[in-house]
């Protein structure tokens, strides 16, 4: 396995946990709250739909994991605490994954019922849904500010800076 894969992911995790921890600072009814101008309309529906895009493509595809009734297993997610124990589902997927794919580039092809084939690699099924997650940070965070609770100012949906990296005084907030 490429150890990249592993250290990114690791900053995504810690990503998520600032945007959990946001979050989870709201009122439930917040959480839960519907708005007709935002894609899966909820904070809890956004985060669902992109734990399941790891689930999907990571769990089901990659690892062969049997598949879920995702519409169900959202509607049981009521908490954000609840949320965050379904990424920590996420991680255990993840980290299954890093143990056991080889040859990460490799192509093979993905069969999903009713769609068409797809072509992929298994870096390909960690990158997606990476990249997805960012996405929706950004709707989660614009969706806490349209219904009443800005986003601290230390937080976006920026990749956090690498932690084994100490930038000199000058230039603290820029990557190294």
């Amino acid at each position: 396995m490429d150890t990249s894969l592993p250290l990114m992911y690791n900053w995504v995790k810690r990503t998520r946990a600032d945007v959990l921890q946001y979050v989870e600072s709201l009122p439930a009814e917040i959480f839960l709250a519907k708005h007709p101008d935002v894609p899966y309309g909820s904070i809890r529906d956004l985060q669902a739909h992109l734990a399941y895009a790891y689930l999907w493509w990571v769990g089901r595809y990659g690892l062969g994991l049997p598949a879920f009734s995702q519409d169900l297993e959202t509607q049981a997610i009521t908490t954000a605490a609840a949320m965050r124990a379904k990424f920590l589902e996420v991680d255990a997927v993840l980290e299954q994954a890093f143990a056991t794919f080889q040859d990460v580039d490799v192509p093979f092809t993905v069969v999903r019922p009713g769609r068409d084939q797809l072509v992929v690699t298994k870096r390909w099924l960690i990158v997606r849904p990476i990249t997805h997650e960012f996405h929706h940070h950004g709707q989660v965070l614009m969706l806490g500010r349209l219904l009443g609770y800005p986003v601290p100012e230390h937080l976006g949906a920026d990749l956090v800076l690498p932690a084994d990296v100490v930038c000199p005084t000058e230039i603290v907030g820029q990557i190294c």
